[in-house]
């Protein structure tokens, strides 16, 4: 039976269940925990309520002003781990591995870290406050050594070639849109929350000619992908959906304004870089492709996932052939540049036909696409091939997606049994399975290296301007 923290503070004397009623319903419709409220509120002190949770779990209660974090703990979890979790490890003692967390209530995180962990986690109760500080404090001396002295300058090229392989965990799927309008943004979130469900997501939603995603999930954070994009400090711009996946919020730019620059680009890898060993997914919504820094990133990435409606083959048929047009320059590029690298010579984006209706056939479609492709694109490049996967189909259900919207909810949140929540599930389990297959004895592939190479050192047209 699942402990909940409201029976907590009762059983210990700190509330009743009128303050508990009371609170709730001023704060109706915010995403925050019950303890983050009662201590907002000031009805709990925040070491009232880690205390009466260390007591009820029967674990200790640590103060990490008192007990500092040793080095070669730290260097267990990464930075961005320990802040989705409020939670930092303390020290290592042969096979355990102490680890402070703000709520050790949440069963996903525990689970989280004792799977990424080959030692035995031995959690403790800590303050969320002295847990966030600690964070900034220890990451930030470990990151500048022993001595305390920067580390050496180098090269961004360099920084990003010395990621480890063994390192490298998530899998990244870039979604571009065949054009605006098709519905990409509740195809990601509805599958980020699928993806969720299986293993760690990330959502970066970097479309920056579209409506953002956050608002329309009832999230109003403070910062957004821009700041991802040009901040070295990426944990206070990551925000936790719950709905199952963290989300790196987007940005509306006026089309005046102007696009991603070369420096844009730089901060974006490293972060990205920062990120990829927390999580098993990194989903990146790009919109209809008219950047063309996401586009590189779109070509280069593990998986490149095409948004499309039925009445839109023409325009997915153009922005393919365009990828891959793209992928043959980038890839010949690679070639000249880092020969150690085991070269692709096959394009498979994955297509997903949205808003389909009932007198509508995606296979069919899917099938003049493919047409088209076989006969128009054999003077493209030699030795190379295009070969697009058709991913999965969503029924039209506008209406409803509307009213989630509205709602400020996700559409499978708010209806987890229509027909398109259904096809989302599927799709996930596809765009899994499809990841298992395409890499499946091919551990020699150093995937994020790869995307690396493709970004920072080769120079792609502006793919996507077509569709």
């Amino acid at each position: 039976m699942q402990v909940r923290i409201g029976d907590v503070l009762k059983q210990a004397g700190l509330i009743t269940e009128e303050q508990i009623l009371d609170v709730q319903t001023r704060h109706l419709g915010e995403k925050k925990r019950l303890g983050e409220l009662l201590i907002e509120d000031k009805i709990v002190g925040e070491k009232e309520l880690a205390t009466a949770l260390a007591k009820h779990l029967d674990l200790p209660f640590v103060q990490l002003g008192e007990e500092v974090p040793e080095p070669d703990a730290l260097s267990l979890f990464p930075e961005p781990l320990a802040r989705r979790h409020l939670l930092i490890p303390v020290r290592r003692r042969g096979g355990q591995l102490t680890v402070a967390m703000a709520d050790p209530l949440d069963l996903i995180a525990v689970e989280d870290i004792r799977m990424r962990s080959e030692y035995e986690i031995v959690l403790r109760v800590g303050l969320k406050s002295e847990i966030l500080n600690a964070i900034d404090l220890h990451y930030g001396q470990l990151a500048l050594g022993e001595e305390g002295a920067p580390p050496p300058q180098v090269s961004i090229e360099s920084a990003i070639y010395s990621y480890p392989p063994e390192a490298q965990k998530a899998q990244t799927y870039v979604f571009i849109s065949s054009r605006p309008g098709v519905g990409t943004s509740h195809v990601i979130s509805n599958l980020a929350i699928c993806l969720g469900r299986i293993s760690s997501t990330l959502l970066i939603d970097a479309d920056l000619r579209e409506a953002p995603i956050a608002p329309r999930l009832g999230l109003f954070p403070g910062s957004t992908f821009l700041d991802f994009a040009t901040e070295e400090e990426i944990g206070a711009v990551t925000v936790d959906s719950r709905l199952g996946f963290d989300l790196i919020p987007g940005d509306l730019l006026e089309s005046s304004l102007p696009r991603l620059s070369e420096s844009h680009k730089h901060r974006f890898l490293l972060n990205l870089k920062k990120v990829h060993q927390s999580y098993s997914h990194i989903l990146i919504d790009v919109g209809a492709g008219k950047d063309p820094l996401l586009m590189e990133i779109g070509i280069g990435a593990d998986h490149t996932v095409l948004v499309t409606t039925p009445d839109s083959v023409v325009g997915t048929y153009a922005l393919i052939r365009t990828g891959f047009e793209a992928f043959v320059a980038m890839e010949s590029n690679i070639r000249q540049i880092a020969p150690d690298l085991k070269p692709r010579t096959v394009y498979s984006p994955l297509v997903i036909f949205n808003q389909v209706g009932p007198d509508d056939d995606a296979q069919q479609d899917f099938a003049k696409i493919q047409k088209a492709l076989t006969v128009r694109t054999k003077d493209v490049g030699e030795g190379y091939r295009v070969e697009p996967i058709l991913a999965g189909a969503v029924p039209d259900d506008r209406d409803y997606m509307a009213e989630a919207e509205r709602s400020h909810r996700a559409y499978l949140d708010l209806y987890p049994r229509r027909d398109a929540s259904q096809a989302f599930e599927a799709l996930a389990q596809r765009l899994v399975e499809i990841a298992d297959q395409n890499f499946r004895g091919q551990e020699d592939v150093n995937r994020f290296q790869r995307l690396c190479d493709a970004v920072l050192r080769t120079h792609v047209p502006s793919a996507g301007t077509a569709a």
